[in-house]
């Protein structure tokens, strides 16, 4: 029987009589061969020609096949007949449509709608030959560009008496295959390095920032690295005095070491060189100019209309311009890093306007130098937002391993520098409906709906809020005190759960990628019910069933005090697809303390028999938690995402568990997505089953133990004007455990002995629908491994079909989630 993959592949097998014109060859293959010390990765990137895709390496081109099967419907002559007819359907409109504007512009509109459509399809072809990819004819002008640009890398990286040949052959089917031949010969070192310049202040200055330069001695020459060092030279003069400096007065020189000065192996003395950097002097013969600020002048109101002149008021020795002066000139003055009688710093310049921009408060901050009248004044104007805005937010979410839809909304009013300080306010009301199969889930189709609403206002202050001067140490750091309060409401089938919480925050930025948030403050005041209804009472009845046995969890059901105080830092240097980046978040947190203040324990009006009562509950733990991500790219669009989650809670006091808001939860779209959302665990102790055998995954499992790890390759799919589909193979592992034993839930705790049997796996594919603001994604995951079922059926998946097939009860979800996952 014929396989019916290869009833759609074999038509990309064509032929090259039919995809190349007489006289040319299909460009087959390209191969780097020779190099050891440079990798191969790093000198394809310098071919002129790419090779069409193949399919498993194989002679078959099926991007090919789609261009070629879109050419033979594609008419170029009537393209350009419909861009004539076009044009004169659009003059004719025009004309006819007289002086009405708005008409006009709507034919406009359209017009350039089309003839945009109608000028890709001429250049790029139709929609099937601009998926597909056009034959590409091998061209040996473009492979020797390539072989002298690997040349040219190659002497970049210290190799100058490298060498790189040129072969290509061209098989009876019109097939090139070409190789680069690689002889890299002994790399050269750096042996010395120095600079030269006559203006003494510069060689200060250069001989005090030593420690700091890219180039170090016995290492490799690095081209990249003495550009990297012009750039920190450049910078260095920059950031003391030196303005109207460009790095075109750097000048790098290179050469041999004579023998006599070298007391090295006389094998090795040829591979040495010498480094020199000049410094050299403007073409009129002057000295570089340290250039000092005279004044600054800040300028609050600007591109803004308004009635009169604005008047200036000189404060702190720096000048504000304005109409009325809304802003505190003393918060204002903490942004402006630059001050008069000092040097020209372009560091200062830009910290300025990252201060400026961090604030919600201007469009923009634009600086300017003038050096106009033989002085040297900075000028700061700065564009402030409407004092008053608003935005409302409106879609649907969807749990498809629910297979219910709801939608969700969101409100957000800001009042902008509401004391005249620079603070913002913000009021933010949020609601939503879901579909959830409850607390305790009585088998698959019991669905029903949750309901979440809530409503917090925040007030955003442009500084540290600390007594003393040592909240001026943060004011080059972004800093920020945030003060919130809020109220939320979760509704669901089973239990009503609602509280206030209010928290009391720093933030400050000391590098780009580098942040830190402290909440000092952070009390919850949480409120529980049971539904009237069936579910509400299930749960109630095995709430209290838990209890009897010995469980801690009732408590997660009682009225509750909760208070912590928690630190994080935020570590992440993703600019873009086609580097490397990390993301590092650690985040501790410690619960109860405001409790050792008696004073505190008594204006609460909570008692130390409440712990181990049904009255008010509250809480002492210690919370730590560890995210890391690391992303590769492959290619120019594809990427491998690997991540690495781990936490730990540690509950103690007469409560002897945690709040339920601080448990751990495994399963869901950011989780191990084979699981619906917190169903996964605890450790290998028995899911549940319902009358016909069939796993249930009833219950949502909080833990004080998590341990997640998770990969996933991301590569486009399909390429749209609007919006691309991007697909995701991933795998994902992990579980969650209780910190000490509960006999209610047998091999629930964690055990070093056994944890490792205990990791649940998952894998799948998934569809990434990229809006460009907005990413949109649907996984579906199936269960590989699962440690909570019996042992002969842990394994999930032996069949494709059958009663362990991916499609039985239980064994696959799909996920719906915005953004990637991690």
């Amino acid at each position: 029987m014929t396989s019916p993959v290869w009833l759609f592949v074999l038509p990309g097998c064509v032929s090259q009589e039919k995809v190349i014109k007489p006289g040319q060859s299909l460009l087959y293959s390209q191969h780097i061969k020779g190099n050891t010390k440079v990798s191969a990765t790093e000198l394809e990137s310098f071919y002129k020609q790419r090779a069409n895709r193949r399919w498993l390496n194989l002679p078959i081109y099926p991007y090919l096949y789609l261009y070629r099967l879109g050419l033979r419907t594609y008419d170029q002559a009537k393209v350009e007949k419909e861009i004539n007819e076009e044009q004169d359907r659009y003059t004719q409109k025009v004309r006819a449509a007289g002086t009405d504007s708005i008409e006009i512009a709507r034919i406009e509109r359209k017009h350039e709608k089309k003839l945009n459509r109608l000028n890709r399809q001429l250049i790029e072809g139709n929609w099937l030959m601009r998926k597909g990819e056009p034959p590409v004819a091998f061209d040996s002008t473009l492979a020797r560009k390539t072989t002298e640009q690997m040349q040219n890398y190659l002497q970049s990286k210290g190799f100058f008496r490298s060498n790189v040949h040129l072969e290509y052959t061209t098989d009876t089917l019109q097939r090139s295959r070409v190789t680069y031949s690689i002889t890299e010969n002994q790399r050269y070192f750096i042996r010395k390095a120095t600079w030269v310049t006559t203006n003494i202040k510069i060689d200060s200055l250069l001989t005090a920032n030593a420690p700091k330069t890219h180039i170090k001695l016995n290492e490799g020459y690095d081209g990249d690295k003495v550009l990297a060092e012009r750039d920190r030279i450049d910078k260095l003069l920059k950031d003391n005095g030196y303005y109207s400096f460009s790095k075109q007065y750097i000048k790098v020189v290179l050469d041999t070491i004579p023998d006599s000065t070298l007391n090295i192996d006389s094998t090795l003395r040829n591979n040495y060189i010498f480094l020199k950097t000049i410094i050299n002097n403007p073409p009129d013969g002057s000295t570089h100019k340290i250039y000092v600020v005279d004044d600054v002048y800040f300028t609050e109101d600007a591109a803004t209309r308004g009635r009169g002149e604005r008047d200036t008021i000189l404060f702190n020795g720096i000048h504000y311009l304005s109409r009325n002066h809304r802003f505190s000139r003393k918060v204002v003055n903490s942004k402006i890093l630059i001050r008069p009688h000092t040097p020209y710093s372009q560091q200062k310049s830009i910290e300025t306007q990252q201060l400026f921009g961090n604030l919600d408060i201007f469009k923009f901050a634009n600086i300017y130098y003038d050096t106009t009248g033989g002085k040297f004044n900075a000028r700061i104007y700065a564009s402030p937002l409407d004092r008053f805005s608003y935005s409302v937010e409106a879609g649907g979410t969807v749990t498809l391993a629910n297979g219910y839809p709801g939608p969700f909304g969101s409100t957000i009013f800001k009042v902008r520098n509401i004391f005249g300080g620079l603070e913002v306010f913000e009021l933010r009301a949020t609601g939503s409906v879901e579909g959830v199969a409850g607390f305790i889930s009585e088998g698959n189709n019991n669905i029903l709906s949750s309901q979440q609403l809530s409503l917090t206002s925040a007030l955003t202050f442009p500084q540290i809020l600390i007594p003393g001067k040592i909240k001026y140490f943060f004011s080059p750091y972004l800093p920020q005190t945030r003060v919130s309060v809020g109220y939320n409401l979760t509704n669901r089938p089973d239990f009503r759960r609602y509280g206030f919480k209010g928290t009391f925050s720093y933030l400050w930025q000391p590098q780009p990628q580098k942040q830190f948030n402290v909440t000092v403050l952070e009390i919850s005041r949480i409120f529980s019910d049971y539904t009237k209804n069936p579910a509400g009472e299930a749960l109630k009845n095995e709430i209290l069933d838990l209890k009897k046995e010995g469980s801690t969890l009732w408590r997660a059901f009682q009225k509750a005090f909760v208070s912590s105080i928690n630190a994080s830092y935020t570590y992440s240097n993703s600019n873009n697809m086609r580097q490397k980046a990390q993301y590092l978040r650690l985040f501790a947190e410690s619960g109860g303390l405001f409790l050792f203040v008696p004073q505190a324990r008594d204006l609460i009006g909570i008692t130390q028999s409440d712990s181990t009562s049904d009255g008010l509950q509250f809480y002492r733990f210690i919370k730590l938690n560890a995210d890391y991500r690391f992303f590769i790219p492959r290619g120019r669009q594809s990427m491998w995402a690997f991540r690495i989650n781990a936490g730990f809670a540690n509950p103690y006091g007469p409560a002897g568990t945690l709040p339920y808001e601080k448990f751990f939860f495994a399963g869901g779209s950011n989780s191990i997505r084979a699981w619906s959302p917190r169903r996964l665990g605890l450790g290998s102790s028995p899911d549940s089953l319902d009358a016909k055998g069939n796993y249930t995954y009833k219950f949502e499992q909080p833990g004080d133990i998590i341990l997640e790890a998770s990969v996933e390759y991301r590569t486009p799919l399909v390429k749209f004007s609007n919006f691309n589909i991007g697909i995701a193979f991933f795998a994902d592992a992990g579980n969650v455990w209780l910190l000490r034993k509960d006999k209610t839930i047998p091999n629930g705790e964690f055990a070093i002995d056994r944890f490792y049997k205990e990791i649940a796996v998952g894998s799948g594919m998934g569809l990434r629908f990229d809006f460009s603001f907005l990413i949109v994604r649907f996984d579906f995951g199936t269960k590989v491994y699962d440690p909570g079922r019996r042992p002969a059926d842990r394994w999930a998946v032996t069949k494709i079909f059958g009663p362990k097939s991916f499609f039985a009860p239980g064994q696959s979800t799909i996920n719906f989630g915005i953004g990637y996952p991690f």
